[in-house]
């Protein structure tokens, strides 16, 4: 979604549309289709439960499942995590643990929690270069996270704050595409990093951060921009998906 460490670790592949991708990249897929099918609907009891820890607990248990996996290849390969993946993980559990304690936050602590995730969202990038720690699996973590931190976000603004169930959506986004994907280009389709996508992210984090402290209509104000900046890049998203669809050829 951003420029600083996904098109870094994608400068070495530069892959296109239809550009076969490989067994880690399928496994990732395969891993994005499942996160993008179970946390929907736990977003959904959530809501109708008013409880946040539903998605804090799946979030535990879908990234444990993947960082598990991800565990197993580095003993294999003798490999260190990296200095870059454990910031992100901490970012990951830094909104679970906000996810968990919506009923004692104030808006000055929420504050805090999403500018620290921002933050260490640049900050990671950052390392991954300097570290010479950019791959694929830090790439898809990171991206994985940015869309739990709208949901978290979201889900925020409508459970604490009272803010219609529209502030939901931009946090949905990345799932319903991952579905359109996945039905609609299988596993040969690889999204691609767009330098625009990145500004829309990181003006929208900034703004969905700003949010928690900014007074009634400026706040509606900050999460409609957030919501209109989100929709038209993801909107981009799906006529690119829409358009690798009707190129596939049919299986007769």
């Amino acid at each position: 979604m951003r420029p600083t460490r996904q098109c870094a670790r994608q400068t070495s592949r530069n892959t296109t549309n239809t550009t076969p991708m490989d067994a880690l990249d399928r496994r990732l897929n395969h891993c994005s289709n499942l996160i993008a099918l179970v946390l929907p609907p736990a977003v959904a009891a959530a809501i109708l439960l008013d409880a946040s820890i539903v998605v804090a607990l799946t979030c535990v248990v879908l990234f444990g499942g993947l960082l598990l996996g991800q565990r197993r290849r580095l003993v294999q390969h003798r490999t260190p995590p990296g200095l870059a993946n454990l910031l992100t993980l901490f970012r990951l559990l830094l909104l679970v643990t906000v996810l968990c304690l919506f009923d004692v936050l104030t808006p000055a602590l929420t504050f805090a929690a999403f500018a620290g995730n921002v933050m260490l969202d640049v900050i990671d990038g950052r390392i991954a270069r300097a570290r010479n720690e950019t791959d694929r699996f830090g790439s898809h973590f990171d991206m994985e996270v940015d869309a739990v931190y709208v949901l978290t976000a979201g889900l925020y603004f409508h459970l604490v704050e009272g803010v219609a169930l529209w502030v939901v959506l931009p946090g949905l986004l990345r799932y319903v595409y991952r579905l359109a994907v996945w039905g609609l280009a299988g596993g040969d389709f690889a999204e691609r990093r767009r330098r625009y996508a990145a500004v829309i992210a990181g003006a929208s984090f900034t703004l969905l951060c700003a949010a928690t402290l900014l007074p009634g209509v400026m706040q509606q104000l900050a999460l409609a921009l957030t919501t209109l900046l989100l929709c038209g890049s993801f909107a981009i998203s799906f006529a690119e998906l829409f358009r690798h669809a009707a190129q596939r050829p049919s299986i007769q």
